[in-house]
């Protein structure tokens, strides 16, 4: 352990690293600024929550950032794809050689979107912006959940966390097992490569193979304002799940069918035939089939009640209508005019009279 960043926090004298690790990452920090390189490092916590890998992850930030010669504080954490994009390449100048930590608080909060969302938005991210020259740390608890093309080919290494049993002994006498922080191992590009390969087979095993580097510890020490940084992580989980209640959330899958869905459904409007409609999407007639049934098994159908309940309003709102009222075209006519099409598809009585029975 050696101690690093002295003048920045003259209180404490700066704060420990590991010695393994800081030559791992003086040697990134030289080809980022010697080399035009980029670099993701991900930080893991072997499936666990609560195991301090958000505090080493900040400490490697604020560091490889020092060396750098660029800035690091709470502007440079985020917590989302969105502020990720913010802090980056929609800033204008575009920051160069600089150090950012993603922590998936909220992916993790939410199992079905805690690998997806991270690998859809992240594959795009990381395409663009490796010209920046800077460093991007993925904080998340599980490191089989990230996207296999990021894991295997775009992170640079694998810090993984975890948790030592200590034996103490209880008020009463008895043998205590506690839980300590402050242990990771490095697992270098083709360490971790060979880690995701042969412990996704078994289960997620973090044992799947050792690397050649000792295990490295490191202290709780914050490198940022701890309230503050606590402040901005709660604010962010507040946000995702007043998302999640709002369903605003959805999975790059969900996302794929609701886009098919709706490309299908707007020109089913103007087309009968299905080879037809697939040469408009740009897919042959067996593949828009297949989309279809796919379509019937994975588009949640809409309520029938509601739908229901607006034809019998459309039905009122036209028995209230002047007998010489003129209508709107129909929705080929004018697809821009969505309720007009939408009164003159409900304006055949005798469909409405079946359709609301029951309702009235």
């Amino acid at each position: 352990m050696v101690k690093v960043c002295k003048e920045e926090f003259k209180d404490n004298e700066g704060f420990y690293l590991d010695g393994f690790l800081k030559q791992h990452l003086d040697s990134m920090v030289y080809n980022v600024k010697k080399r035009d390189f980029d670099f993701v490092i991900a930080v893991a916590g072997s499936g666990r929550v609560r195991v301090g890998k958000s505090v080493l992850a900040l400490q490697i930030a604020y560091y490889m950032a020092h060396r750098l010669g660029t800035p690091f504080d709470l502007s440079n954490v985020v917590f989302s794809k969105e502020e990720l994009l913010n802090v980056t390449i929609a800033r204008d100048p575009m920051p160069h050689n600089h150090v950012f930590v993603y922590d998936e608080c909220r992916e993790a909060m939410n199992s079905r979107v805690a690998s997806s969302h991270i690998g859809a938005g992240m594959l795009s991210f990381l395409s663009e912006c490796g010209q920046l020259n800077n460093i991007l740390i993925v904080v998340l608890p599980d490191f089989f959940e990230l996207n296999k093309k990021i894991a295997v080919n775009r992170t640079e290494c694998l810090i993984n966390v975890y948790l030592t049993p200590h034996f103490i002994k209880g008020d009463d006498g008895e043998k205590i097992s506690t839980l300590d922080r402050g242990r990771f191992k490095y697992f270098t590009f083709e360490e971790k490569k060979r880690l995701f390969l042969l412990g996704k087979k078994n289960f997620d095993d973090y044992q799947a193979i050792q690397p050649k580097f000792p295990p490295g510890t490191f202290t709780n020490f914050y490198v940022v304002d701890e309230a503050g940084y606590r402040k901005k992580k709660e604010d962010s989980i507040r946000r995702f799940l007043d998302k999640e209640k709002q369903g605003a959330i959805a999975t790059p899958r969900e996302r794929l069918w609701k886009e098919r869905f709706c490309a299908v459904a707007k020109q089913l409007l103007n087309y009968e035939r299905r080879r037809e409609v697939g040469k408009v999407v740009g897919m042959t007639e067996n593949t828009f089939n297949h989309v279809l049934a796919d379509l019937e098994k994975d588009v949640p159908r809409p309520d029938n009640t509601i739908l229901l309940l607006e034809r019998k309003r459309a039905k009122e709102l036209l028995a209230e209508a002047p007998e010489n009222m003129e209508l709107p075209p129909t929705s080929g006519e004018n697809e821009g005019n969505d309720a007009g099409g939408t009164i003159l598809s409900l304006s055949r009585k005798g469909d409405l009279d079946d359709d609301t029975q029951g309702l009235t």
